[in-house]
């Protein structure tokens, strides 16, 4: 009886996790052979350079100082590695993204299960999918999304183990772009305040979790040995200053921040049965894991507030939200029945939220890129 449970249990994860790799792969397929957009070109410029040659120049001191804009190379290597054996182009280079895609909506929805359960896990990663920045980045060979999905497996294999999963998740997740280090900063913050180290032992159990840390900044170090920079090296031809420290400025990114996260893109409706929930049910307020979310929103979203900032940069954000509204959505309706047609409401919203996002700025963080590409 035992083996044909787990049997069943197995069958059930294998078909979701198809089902889900079918939603994603389906749905980015059409982009694969779209030509790069805006940031794009640089980081597949860049990538296909490192294929060109031996893999080991990804290191700093054996390129030009600027070669990755100062990046950990870790993004360029995965597609350099798979372009020496398949050949460079740019269907391989947006297969990459696409797979990542797939994998922040995988761990969205084992979070999702792990926190609460699995309808909220499944509603959840069905949320940030169809959310318009998400979808679109989709399909963009940029880093942003990798760190996003690579982030929501860190924090699921923190939370649930084994470490060593957790240890390679999170180390490859800081060597694919430095705004990683928020997130791993903000979990690390919330397992010291969980633990509240008291013995050794307690000591050594969050200090395993700087691990990651450690090593990108020894790769940080050897940077700045080698080329006199930490990291943010642009060519001079590029007017971008890494601090906004004006008082206006800082006050006006602090204000396009939360617009990004909790308004615009129709997440105004997470964020107020988000709200809702905290106030009604008091028991909501009780849960753990709303610390965690709050940290990351901090970490990874407003320390923007100072810093050059693009919308997409939040993107680490967003499964957070959407995992929190999720989850209040589906307490806030206390009939079984009503609460799966609540959340299919909410979907057809999502969708037509992607359909009819309109075009502003450089129309990256949603599908009328396309448009730009087209013309």
């Amino acid at each position: 009886m035992i083996s044909l449970g787990l049997g069943s249990w197995l069958s059930r994860r294998f078909s979701t996790l198809c089902f889900f790799a079918a939603l994603v792969f389906l749905c980015k397929l059409p982009t694969l052979d779209i030509p790069y957009y805006w940031d794009e070109m640089g980081w597949a410029r860049q990538a296909r350079w490192l294929s060109g040659g031996n893999l080991v120049r990804a290191l700093p001191g054996l390129r030009a100082p600027d070669a990755f804009w100062g990046h950990p190379p870790g993004l360029h290597l995965t597609l350099a590695s798979f372009a020496k054996i398949f050949g460079f182009s740019i269907n391989l280079s947006h297969l990459v993204v696409v797979c990542f895609a797939f994998i922040g909506v995988w761990f969205t929805f084992l979070l999702g299960r792990l926190l609460y359960d699995t309808k909220t896990g499944f509603f959840a990663a069905f949320f940030l999918f169809l959310s318009p920045m998400y979808f679109a980045q989709s399909g963009m060979f940029l880093a942003d999304l990798a760190v996003t999905s690579l982030g929501i497996a860190t924090i699921y294999f923190g939370l649930r183990g084994p470490y060593w999963a957790y240890l390679l998740v999170a180390t490859y997740m800081v060597f694919v772009k430095e705004t990683a280090i928020a997130l791993l900063v903000a979990w690390l913050l919330y397992l010291f305040g969980r633990t509240r180290p008291k013995t050794k032992e307690d000591l050594l159990f969050v200090a395993k979790d700087t691990v990651p840390l450690l090593l990108i900044g020894l790769f940080f170090i050897w940077q700045k040995i080698t080329t006199g920079h930490f990291f943010f090296i642009y060519p001079p031809t590029f007017d971008i200053n890494l601090f906004e420290l004006t008082p206006r400025l800082v006050s006006k990114q602090i204000a396009d921040i939360t617009g990004w996260i909790f308004i615009d893109q129709h997440r105004y409706l997470f964020s107020a049965l988000i709200a809702l929930n905290l106030i009604v049910n008091r028991s909501s307020r009780q849960r753990p894991e709303i610390w965690l979310f709050l940290l990351i929103c901090a970490f990874s979203g407003y320390s923007f507030s100072v810093l050059f900032f693009l919308p997409r940069y939040l993107l680490p954000v967003l499964p957070y939200l959407y995992l929190l509204g999720a989850w209040s959505l589906l307490e806030l309706v206390r009939s079984a029945r009503w609460k799966t047609v609540a959340a299919l409401l909410t979907l057809v919203i999502m969708v037509w939220s992607l359909a009819n996002q309109p075009f502003s700025g450089s129309a990256e963080f949603n599908l009328r890129y396309l448009e730009v590409i087209r013309v």
